[in-house]
């Protein structure tokens, strides 16, 4: 293939001097912090620390449910436990500890969630086996987690329920989750009245709307999880969390409460400090020798001239690695970009540009509904060969197995973001690769992840591929023109249809309805602008070099790169308001077209 070419020559060619550094080792690990090891409780670290033989079996742990346990063996396949399993779930179960509120400092991706799952799974059905045949079938929350994300919360529900079905439905947990962006009315109705729900795992926001509007339906909370702590941080939950503490004190006890976290900084240890008291068990899973996951997968950086130009390194990597698999192990790449417009766009170039490989290439961003997501994040999960294309709303907390290739296409947001990033393979001990295509305008951001010790094995400067550049331009330009133009049609058909519904008296009022919105090549130009804009200082970038950059290479896209891109009056305005461009510089690089009136109806003589 052309692509093959380009990247032969992209693997020939020398590191570029300006990029070129020394490597420096991997750094270690961070220890624990001081005020940690003040209040850690030495019962928590000899529980841990000093057994010298853990169980390695789930069924060597002591007190564990024999319904969890065969749901663990039956559903999970599972029987060897991972590290951190081996060392949470017996100090969690244990008679002298069973109960005990714990800060836990465990890395994503090594089986936390069934290890903090299954003593609240435990814990939950011990309290309802108590209860009177009445009193059990008032179903109000007896167990909270609380997790960053919708992805995330899905995902612990799912895997919560797999732990316990094959306790009898009688006795088993009823698993609920509420999360922002779905319905509100529906969701209510689904999990509070219809059943009720014993283990509710929530988003921080949603959760606190529930607890305004109705606080004694958690009358019954006795234990509380918050996952990945240190990312409902990172996201400004820190007031929602203070603020459902303060809830949940006036109208229950919390008997257990369990924080989990991949780091343990000055903010997680504030608040494990508020929900715990500062005499809190600390129990943690992590070797003080341990290499975060973000210095042991290898990384290589690809560089390309301008802003625009990482698509085609992109697709020349996709199909190196495809035709590999197609007679290796599998290829399952996560493609991370910089906006949701984004994802659309190049998810739909993708999709034509890898179509002869017979593999899902699928989107995942915040454009889609929860339900999309949902979908789609499994069908990436059930594939063995694949390539999810995403924007940030999958960078961590979400949880995919045999992750093989993280591509990131231009800058992160930041360091952190990356690191997340990078996150997403080399999980759970397998082997993973991070691959990074930068400008060399985007040099800061080096600089960033050199400061950070992330040091990459392979730095290379990408050589344009002339055939492969053409075929972009034309799969764009004509797949868009075909695609637009069985929209087109498909809604127009629909409005024919309405207009005959309305001819028959069916429908009261004319329809005016327009055409649905066709994939905006213009608005995923000014996004990439608005992304570059909001991360790059003025004094590196100006907002004309970064315009003339991100426009220079619109074929790629579709556009004629040397004919401005036409908008209409709203988006000049979006350009001035919101992105601070001056009327010189919209003129410059975009052209105004007239008002088009919107109503399709009197404009077509098909249905005239």
């Amino acid at each position: 293939m052309a692509s093959s070419v380009a990247l032969r020559a992209l693997l020939r060619t020398a590191r570029s001097p300006a990029m070129k550094s020394s490597p420096t080792p991997f750094s270690r690990a961070r220890a624990v912090p001081r005020s940690i090891r003040r209040y850690a409780s030495t019962d928590a670290a000899v529980a841990v620390q000093t057994e010298e033989k853990p169980p390695a079996r789930f069924d060597g742990v002591l007190n564990l449910n024999n319904y969890i346990l065969r749901s663990i063996s039956q559903n999970l396949k599972f029987k060897e436990m991972t590290e951190v399993q081996q060392r949470i779930l017996p100090f969690l179960l244990a008679d002298e500890t069973k109960g005990t509120s714990a800060l836990v400092q465990a890395k994503t991706g090594t089986g936390k969630t069934v290890a903090f799952m299954i003593p609240v799974i435990q814990g939950v059905y011990d309290i309802l086996s108590e209860r009177e045949d009445v009193e059990r079938r008032i179903r109000k929350p007896v167990a909270l987690v609380i997790s960053p994300t919708r992805e995330l919360a899905y995902q612990i529900s799912d895997e919560a329920k797999k732990l316990c079905s094959i306790i009898p439905s009688a006795e088993r947990p009823v698993i609920k989750t509420v999360v922002g962006g779905v319905s509100r009315r529906m969701e209510e109705q689904k999990v509070f009245r219809s059943g009720g729900v014993d283990i509710l795992v929530a988003t921080p926001g949603r959760l606190l709307d529930y607890l305004q509007e109705d606080p004694k339906r958690f009358g019954n909370v006795q234990i509380k999880v918050y996952d990945e702590a240190d990312r409902l941080l990172d996201q400004g939950f820190a007031r929602e969390i203070s603020e459902i503490r303060s809830r949940l004190e006036r109208v229950t006890k919390i008997k257990q409460m369990l924080m989990f976290s991949a780091t343990v900084g000055k903010g997680v240890v504030g608040i494990a400090e508020q929900e715990l008291g500062k005499n809190y068990k600390f129990v943690r899973t992590t070797s003080k020798d341990d290499v975060p996951t973000h210095l042991s997968v290898p990384q290589s950086l690809v560089l390309v001239d301008k802003l625009s130009d990482h698509f085609e390194p992109l697709v020349s990597m996709l199909r190196m690695h495809l035709d590999k698999a197609l007679t290796g192990p599998p290829f399952k790449a996560v493609v991370f970009l910089r906006t949701g417009k984004e994802v659309d766009h190049y998810h739909f170039l993708l999709y034509h540009l890898l179509r002869n490989y017979d593999i899902p290439i699928i989107p995942i961003s915040s454009r889609l509904s929860q339900a999309a997501r949902s979908r789609n994040l499994e069908k990436f999960k059930a594939s063995a060969t694949s390539v999810l294309v995403a924007s940030d709303v999958v960078a961590r907390g979400v949880d995919v197995k045999n992750v093989t290739h993280v591509f990131q296409v231009g800058r992160a947001m930041g360091t952190e973001q990356y690191i997340h990033r990078v996150g997403r393979t080399g999980r759970a001990g397998k082997s993973g690769q991070g691959i990074l295509i930068l400008s060399k305008k985007e040099s800061d951001f080096y600089k960033s992840l050199k400061g950070m010790q992330i040091n990459f094995n392979d730095e290379y400067t990408y050589i344009s591929d002339p055939a492969l550049t053409v075929e972009i331009s034309e799969v764009a330009r004509k797949e868009l023109e075909l695609w637009q133009k069985r929209r087109r049609e498909d809604e127009l058909s629909l409005l024919e249809e309405k207009y005959d519904a309305h001819k028959r008296g069916k429908m009261p009022r004319k329809p005016t309805d327009i055409f649905s919105k066709d994939i905006d090549v213009v608005s995923t130009v000014i996004s990439q602008f608005g992304f570059y804009r909001s991360v790059l200082s003025k004094r590196d970038l100006s907002s004309r070099d970064i315009l003339r950059d991100i426009i220079a290479g619109t074929s790629h896209l579709g556009l004629d790169p040397n004919e401005k891109p036409a908008i209409d009056r709203q988006t000049s305005v979006i350009l001035k308001n919101k992105l601070a461009l001056t009327d010189k510089e919209v003129r410059e690089f975009f052209v105004e077209r007239k008002a088009v009136r919107k109503d399709k109806w009197t404009q077509n003589k098909r249905i005239e």
